[in-house]
């Protein structure tokens, strides 16, 4: 809790892989939906790690608990809105995550996705 400032938030969310990801980093966590309407979104930018868990063993903060079949834990530091959105997110998708590099600070940055549409 000393890690968490003031209006912030520490939540736990499961990802299917964290390689090389160490606390401090910034990631944007992207979520998978499935179903009938599959799609994919950004549910959080730019958002700083505190603690990875790797030991896939069920242990639980904040309600996300991480898979048993080796996924990751991350321990993210966010606002209260973000998280909402990764609760929702972790509940009804598959999260994955996208490493910042140091001098990527700026959330909101739009990318595209090359499709293969009409090849």
């Amino acid at each position: 809790a000393s890690l968490v400032p003031t209006g912030m938030r520490a939540v736990q969310v499961p990802v299917a892989s964290a390689v090389g990801v160490r606390p401090g980093d910034l990631v944007d966590v992207i979520a998978t939906f499935g179903g009938g309407g599959a799609h994919t979104e950004v549910a959080g930018e730019a958002i700083e790690v505190l603690a990875v868990d790797r030991g896939g063993g069920g242990a639980s903060f904040g309600g996300a608990t991480t898979p048993s079949t080796g996924g990751v834990g991350l321990v993210l530091l966010v606002t209260p809105t973000d998280a909402e959105r990764l609760a929702f997110a972790s509940a009804f998708a598959t999260l994955s995550i996208a490493v910042r590099g140091p001098d990527d600070l700026a959330p909101g940055e739009a990318f595209t996705v090359p499709t293969t549409a009409g090849r």
